[in-house]
């Protein structure tokens, strides 16, 4: 079985000219779990920003941090922007699918 140890839903407020933001998506899991992908993606175009360890946009400001042996995967966002603002969805491809929503909102 596959559990976020996190609140349903997180939101985040940022100040456009900060660093950037990280988004935890920490787990728990399984021994038997751990064959499950965990993905980032953003909402408002369903862009898959990363799966697993692999980052899939061209944009270099989006990351993936995931320490070894762990059960987090957190997205990293340097240097936020405006645009950059909405929903971003932490999903595990279990059966059903879960994922945990959280909003970004970049002022």
């Amino acid at each position: 079985m596959v559990l976020f140890l996190a609140a349903e839903t997180t939101s985040g407020l940022l100040e456009r000219g900060l660093c950037g933001v990280i988004y935890t998506c920490e787990l728990a899991m399984s021994p038997g779990d751990r064959c499950h992908s965990v993905s980032w993606m953003r909402k408002r175009d369903l862009h898959i920003l990363t799966s697993d360890i692999h980052t899939y946009t061209g944009d270099q400001r989006f990351s993936v941090l995931h320490p070894p042996d762990s059960d987090d995967w957190d997205l990293k966002i340097e240097y936020a922007q405006q645009k950059d603002s909405g929903i971003y969805e932490c999903q595990v491809n279990t059966e059903p699918k879960i994922n945990l929503a959280i909003l970004l909102d970049v002022t």
